[in-house]
């Protein structure tokens, strides 16, 4: 089904346009946003992770763009690419990118260039994606609130999951294949197994959560969409440290990485970074009006 662009207001939340071209690193000073005492960044690990790469979906530019730690511009990729949504790289360094107004996955080398699959068969809007550690590719549709799964070459294959999801975001898989939905539609995160049965935790409590990400302790990670903030949560569900709310304004797509934590806040056109103890780091990168997604490996 295709949807229109009414829809794609929808999945945005209605957040306003931010009239900024351009990309553009964030000086790390408070005075550089405008704000008395303003929370300092925490600098001390740039440069000492393994993660180089930080990737950026804008769906109005139809662009990914890939940048370094320092928040340099690498490249931007634009093929095949039509109001790209959330995007993830698996353990090999694929790009996959969820396009909603052509019902399409696409996805890329590191170098940018189209590769295989291109998964076009049992979509609705889609506007997310996460792979699993075997190859598997999960696709969350907007459109019909369905999680659908693939084989690596693009096949579509069972569990086809429906229940508990509605309206999701940018989802996740863990090391065990438990995948993780964010729900706008009923505001919360719910899990399943690759089986499609329903899992642990299921965290409610938020509102319009557009995004999820796990790191390898099981951490949960939860762009809490209009409450401005990003959650934390054990393997159980029940909340931890850090809230993170420094610098986010209507946070969509989140990844974590060696030990950071990247943000796409739609609201403020930028991708903000924070160490998994809440403090913000480096990369800060702004100019990035309708930015919708955010992947690092």
């Amino acid at each position: 089904m295709r949807m229109q662009i009414d829809d794609m207001t929808e999945f945005q939340a209605r957040l306003p346009r931010v009239a900024r071209t351009g990309a553009t690193v964030l000086a790390l000073s408070a005075a550089s946003f405008g704000l008395a005492g303003a929370q300092r960044f925490d600098v001390s690990d740039v440069g000492a992770a393994s993660t180089t790469h930080v990737f950026v979906s804008t769906y109005q530019n139809n662009t990914v763009t890939e940048f370094d730690l320092r928040g340099r511009r690498i490249r931007t990729i634009t093929g095949g690419l039509s109001s790209p949504q959330c995007i993830t790289i698996d353990a090999k360094g694929k790009i996959y990118v969820a396009n909603a107004t052509n019902n399409t996955v696409t996805t890329y080398t590191q170098a940018g260039a189209r590769t295989t699959p291109t998964i076009r068969t049992g979509l609705s809007f889609p506007v997310g994606v996460a792979v699993e550690a075997s190859g598997i590719i999960h696709v969350a549709n907007y459109g019909n609130s369905t999680i659908t799964a693939y084989a690596p070459n693009g096949q579509r294959i069972t569990p086809s999951i429906s229940s508990g999801v509605s309206k999701p975001g940018c989802i996740a898989v863990d090391a065990n294949a438990k995948l993780y939905v964010p729900n706008q539609g009923n505001n919360t995160v719910t899990t399943y197994t690759s089986k499609g049965s329903h899992a642990t935790p299921t965290i409610g409590g938020l509102q319009s959560p557009a995004g999820v990400t796990v790191d390898a302790a099981g951490h949960i990670y939860v762009a809490d969409t209009f409450a401005n903030r990003i959650m934390t949560y054990d393997t159980l569900g029940r909340r931890l440290a850090p809230t993170i709310t420094a610098q986010i304004s209507q946070p969509i797509g989140i990844a974590v990485a060696s030990g950071r934590i990247y943000v796409a806040n739609r609201a403020g056109g930028d991708e903000t970074t924070y160490t998994t103890a809440g403090r913000q780091t480096t990369p800060a990168i702004g100019g990035l009006p309708n930015i919708t997604g955010v992947a690092a490996y």
